[in-house]
């Protein structure tokens, strides 16, 4: 078992996306969705400059926005497929009823073949190389996201927050397993504590076009 940390910049409810019962990581991040496994976790700590909607700006650093223990790993072929069948809502769509669904994580169709087309939504052709790098999709019945209501993370846990760019490996299974049983003990698995901190932006883009930025 690993533990993957990184800073969540852009909690846009996209990467990861928290909805349907199913937290998953299908865009950005593409060298984690190659390496993880299932069983390992994945962890994403605050940015400190967070744009709110007055113009302000909110100090998340250090604190932990979502967790995710990878349940189940598939292609991202497989994934869409997976959407197609099971998670409708997933895949991305202009629904100004319900901003959820513009900000579904299945915006690769490959009805064309291995070479998938763009639902443009969130994302544009010149992230598509990135994205489609990782080649897998993360997917977890069993996560913590906490978004805008990020929470403290306990100081003897300072050693797995991630301080720049990039993502932290954790291999040390004492440090990992001392942390799976503070969160689960302390929280309710597959729960929403909070909308994502990006929220408010995806609204104030639903008369127009989108592009949201990606965690590398």
């Amino acid at each position: 078992m690993k533990l993957y940390s990184y800073i969540i910049a852009f909690d846009t409810g996209l990467a990861p996306n928290p909805f349907w019962d199913e937290l998953t990581l299908n865009v950005c991040k593409p060298k984690i969705r190659q390496s993880a496994s299932i069983d390992d976790w994945i962890i994403g700590t605050g940015s400190k400059n967070v744009k709110t909607k007055n113009g302000s700006a909110k100090d998340y650093s250090g604190k932990l926005v979502f967790a995710m223990k990878v349940t189940k790993k598939m292609t991202m072929q497989n994934y869409d497929q997976y959407c197609k069948e099971n998670k409708k809502k997933k895949i991305a769509f202009i629904d100004r009823k319900d901003w959820k669904r513009i900000v579904g994580d299945s915006i690769y169709d490959f009805s064309y073949g291995d070479i998938p087309r763009l639902r443009k939504v969130l994302h544009k052709e010149k992230d598509k190389p990135r994205d489609l790098s990782g080649k897998y999709t993360l997917l977890s019945t069993n996560f913590y996201y906490f978004g805008e209501n990020a929470i403290p993370i306990p100081k003897e846990f300072d050693s797995i927050i991630k301080k720049e760019q990039g993502h932290l490996l954790i291999r040390d299974s004492e440090t990992i397993e001392n942390f799976e049983n503070w969160l689960t003990k302390k929280y309710e698995a597959n729960k929403l504590y909070g909308e994502p901190q990006l929220q408010w932006q995806i609204n104030k883009g639903l008369t127009g076009e989108y592009e949201i930025l990606c965690d590398i």
